[in-house]
């Protein structure tokens, strides 16, 4: 029932029609997390409550590239979604899906299955993401929903837009945005309505610590989840799985050690990244762009 109450449906009128998608209530005082796609171009966005209240929402901010949105309802004491750590996610565990698939009509419905990929990497308006795949069922109107672990934590923002080729949706194929990659973009739109005007690599990390290089065989430093292909970094050879240790030769302590060295350039300065994949070490010069979505 807590999971349910904090998943809200959302109605945007549109210029040629409406749409129904599914939202996450983030923080009790109206903060809602859902997918650009479901609110992009809106005239028009009601958010209805787990208890049929209804309310009219304002877009915080969008981001197109990775399809997250954040919208805001004037409303208090509202139950907040409890949110789980993404990368301890394993093959085979339970997943539970709730939104409204279809429509209001179905509203709230859950569907159950498992973990299939952890580590999947889908294509979305050239930019490459690292998504979980569920065999849980995600149908259109699931958009934006949570994908939820066995402890009732919200570990995924739920895509139907990448389960489909444009043509078919084929069953058992759900696929989720990981809440350790949606978190930093979802900080960035609460803090200022939109990812940009920043130098940019064109990717999107998480961190390595000592004691994961240890487990893993790896090397700490900033692994690569999201890239742009776009960016100089992709056309260059690095790939999702990559992991940068150093940015003009100087090392870093974690990811945000990563961010205040790159942020110590201007968009269209060039610098060297050091990156380390399968044992082997690797050195490219990439130019800093002005994008939205990426570190």
């Amino acid at each position: 029932a807590d999971n349910v109450s904090s998943v809200v449906a959302i109605t945007s009128q549109l210029p040629n029609g409406s749409g129904v998608g599914t939202g996450i209530i983030m923080k009790e005082d109206g903060y809602i997390i859902t997918n650009d796609h479901v609110v992009a171009d809106a005239l028009q966005i009601t958010v209805r409550t787990y208890d049929g209240e209804e309310y009219q929402a304002q877009i915080v901010g969008t981001d197109e590239k990775t399809d997250i949105a954040v919208i805001k309802i004037d409303a208090t004491g509202l139950k907040a979604a409890t949110f789980g750590d993404s990368d301890e996610l394993v093959v085979g565990e339970p997943a539970i899906v709730i939104g409204n698939p279809l429509g209001l009509e179905f509203a709230n419905t859950m569907t159950q299955g498992t973990i299939s990929s952890t580590s999947r990497d889908i294509e979305i308006n050239n930019y490459i993401m690292n998504v979980i795949q569920t065999d849980a069922s995600i149908n259109p109107g699931n958009s934006g929903g949570p994908l939820i672990n066995e402890y009732g934590q919200v570990i995924g923002i739920n895509n139907s837009k990448i389960m489909s080729d444009g043509v078919d949706t084929y069953e058992g194929m759900g696929f989720a945005i990981p809440m350790t990659q949606a978190k930093v973009i979802i900080d960035e739109l609460i803090a200022t309505g939109k990812v940009e005007g920043k130098p940019i690599i064109g990717v999107t990390v998480t961190q390595v610590t000592q004691e994961m290089a240890e487990q893993e065989g790896v090397v700490p430093g900033a692994r690569v989840v999201s890239i742009d292909t776009s960016s100089d970094a992709y056309s260059r050879g690095m790939r999702l799985g990559d992991i940068i240790t150093q940015i003009n030769g100087k090392s870093f302590e974690d990811v945000d050690g990563f961010i205040e060295e790159k942020n110590r350039f201007k968009i269209g300065d060039q610098i060297s990244l050091t990156y380390w994949r399968e044992g082997k070490t690797y050195e490219i010069q990439v130019r800093l762009m002005e994008d939205i979505s990426s570190y």
